[in-house]
């Protein structure tokens, strides 16, 4: 199930009509699951300048160089290795493709986390900060990613697997990725370097091992994703307010203020020293 790995569903010669409403029904189901995702922070919606470019870079970056990569290893395997087509599928599906997939898609959250960074020392407040950010951001370039790989499942198979994956695989990438958006979001939140750098490595690990394909990947993803909606909705995720406004200590010896002890007037204060 790597991008642009599926077979085409006629013989040699033959091309599927893309109705045009319905794949129009299918960009617009990723511009609602992204609008929907975006309302879920309930303290601090994320501005659509940092979310909407994301969500671009899903559909326009990560999906060329997921393609490129995706092919050279295809041609290497079969060239180079002389393994038989249908072993260079699978490999190519269950292997390369979530690496190379969320390794590009995971450069886009982390490249709006750096943005968000420098403008915290320009105004001395964070944007993305927190699991919930996270979530929000790697959804964003999830659902940029999804509506053109189903697009180009629906050119090759059909538009029986295109809508089967709309309906039930929509929010799959958007889950994988969450999950490097998670490991990026908690570096504010953490104090020591060690972990300010594992925590993303955790996160993007664990989004390329929820990548593999599996039949029940694009499901079980939704599903994934869905849940950390639930929780984020119900407030479970905002443990108090973003850190971004708690004071850092700038010496080993002061206590660090709890994001629990962050009041809303704090959020808009500058804060005492850099996050990292």
């Amino acid at each position: 199930r790597a991008l642009f790995a599926c077979e085409t569903g006629g013989g040699p010669g033959e091309a599927v009509t893309i109705n045009l409403s319905l794949a129009g029904a299918g960009v617009l189901q990723a511009v609602v699951y992204l609008f929907f995702i975006r309302s879920v922070d309930l303290y601090e919606r994320e501005a659509l300048r940092y979310v909407l470019p994301v969500f671009a870079w899903g559909f326009s970056v990560a999906v060329v160089f997921s393609l490129f990569f995706n092919t050279l290893s295809a041609v290497t395997l079969t060239e180079v290795a002389s393994l038989d087509r249908g072993v260079v599928s699978f490999v190519t599906a269950v292997f390369v493709a979530p690496v190379v997939e969320e390794f590009w898609k995971g450069l886009a959250v982390l490249i709006v986390f750096g943005v968000s960074l420098a403008a915290h020392y320009r105004r001395g407040v964070i944007e993305f900060a927190g699991v919930m950010d996270g979530i929000v951001y790697g959804s964003a370039v999830g659902f940029g990613f999804a509506i053109v790989e189903d697009l180009l499942y629906y050119a090759q198979a059909g538009p029986e697997t295109f809508v089967v994956r709309r309906l039930f695989g929509g929010f799959a990438h958007a889950a994988f990725t969450s999950l490097t958006g998670i490991g990026i979001g908690l570096i504010p939140w953490v104090r020591y370097r060690t972990l300010k750098v594992l925590l993303p490595l955790a996160g993007l690990a664990a989004a390329m091992a929820l990548g593999h394909r599996s039949p029940a990947s694009d499901v079980g993803g939704s599903v994934c994703d869905l849940r950390f909606v639930s929780t984020g909705y119900r407030g479970k995720l905002h443990p108090g307010r973003k850190p971004a406004s708690v004071p850092v200590p700038s010496s080993p010896n002061e206590s660090a203020v709890t994001p629990m002890d962050a009041s809303s007037e704090m959020k808009r204060s500058a804060m005492g020293s850099p996050l990292v």
